[in-house]
C-alpha cells in the first residue's frame, strides 16, 4: 500500500488526478499485489534462491508489463497476442486499476473476478507446493 500510494503521489506530480478514486486504486493495487506474492511464494517453494530471483525478478516483471498492455496497448497488437492477455490476469489488472481511477466502479468486477480466480489458484499451488517440500514428497 505504501508502494502504491508513493507512485501515486509521484505521477500526481506528473499531473494524475489525485482524487477520492486514489484510495480505491490504492486498495485494488493492494489485492492484485497478492497474486504477484503467491508467484513468489510457489516458485520460491520449487526452485532455489538464486533461479527464484531471477524468474520472479526480471521474468515475471517483463511478462506482466507486456501481457498487461502498460507498455503497448493489447488493442493495438490484437490477434493472438491479445487473446492470451484476456486469459491471463495481468491485463486484467492493469484494466481494474484503470477502471478504478477513472471511477466507473461498474466495470471492475469481471476484471477483477478474473484476477482474484488467479490469486487463488497460485496460492493454493504455493502451499501445496511447500507443504509437499516440507514432507519431503517430490
Amino acid at each position: 500500500m505504501a508502494q502504491a500510494t508513493i507512485t501515486l503521489l509521484v505521477a500526481g506530480a506528473f499531473g494524475l488526478d489525485i482524487n477520492i478514486y486514489t484510495i480505491c486504486e490504492i486498495i485494488l493495487t493492494s489485492l492484485t499485489s497478492l497474486l504477484f506474492v503467491g508467484t513468489g511464494l510457489f516458485w520460491g517453494s520449487l526452485l532455489s534462491d538464486k533461479a527464484v530471483s531471477g524468474v520472479c525478478g526480471a521474468l515475471l516483471t517483463n511478462v506482466a508489463g507486456w501481457l498487461s498492455g502498460v507498455f503497448i496497448p493489447i488493442d493495438l497488437i490484437g490477434g493472438t497476442f491479445k487473446t492470451i492477455t484476456n486469459i491471463l490476469p495481468f491485463y486484467h489488472s492493469s484494466q481494474a486499476i484503470k477502471i478504478c481511477l477513472s471511477g466507473n466502479f461498474n466495470k471492475i468486477f469481471p476484471h477483477l473476478v478474473v484476477v482474484m480466480v488467479y490469486t487463488i489458484i497460485i496460492y493454493t499451488l504455493a502451499i501445496t507446493t511447500f507443504n509437499r517440500k516440507m514432507n519431503g514428497d517430490s
